[in-house]
């Protein structure tokens, strides 16, 4: 149950950002879990 709602919510963002299509859910989370926007940036080039 709680894989599933992780999922759901991941794709949620994936739906609203495109580019999160492109890397996996565990570097996703990392984003999504962090405050420091240029960590985005290792992520997606």
């Amino acid at each position: 149950m709680c894989q599933k709602s992780l999922s759901e919510y991941l794709e949620s963002k994936r739906n609203a950002f495109s580019r999160f299509y492109f890397i996996s859910d565990d570097e996703l989370l990392s984003i999504l879990g962090t405050s420091d926007v240029t960590s985005v940036q290792e992520h997606v080039h």
